[in-house]
């Protein structure tokens, strides 16, 4: 479990979630974490993000590196919480609905193991 969702009762993150997604309806919630796995201590400054349907993994990810803590030529392994590896070329709207979690996010984990 995410420390996102161990911070917030389910009932919150899908009404935030639902909000969300009302007022953008082009736009997905999405919670961006470090891999409890990963062996690399990495420090990331903002979790939450609010990704347009239309823009790949691969450029998504350009503005998540913007707040973590590492090198920006390090390799950055990405997968959704389920732990499925994720395509970089992947929309965010196809992520989300592939992915998506019960309560409206999209769960992303990071790792600097890659």
């Amino acid at each position: 479990m995410t420390e996102f969702r161990e911070r917030n009762t389910f009932d919150a993150r899908r009404q935030v979630a639902a909000a969300i997604r009302e007022a953008h309806p082009d736009r997905y919630p999405v919670i961006v974490e470090l891999d409890p796995q990963a062996t690399l201590q990495l420090h990331i400054s903002k979790h939450k993000f609010l990704a347009p349907g239309d823009i790949p993994l691969n450029r998504f990810m350009l503005e998540v590196r913007k707040v973590i803590l590492m090198d920006r030529q390090a390799p950055l392994a990405v997968m959704v919480e389920s732990g499925h590896m994720i395509t970089a070329d992947a929309t965010m709207a196809a992520l989300w609905e592939r992915f998506h979690h019960a309560d409206g996010f999209l769960y992303i984990l990071f790792s600097g193991d890659a």
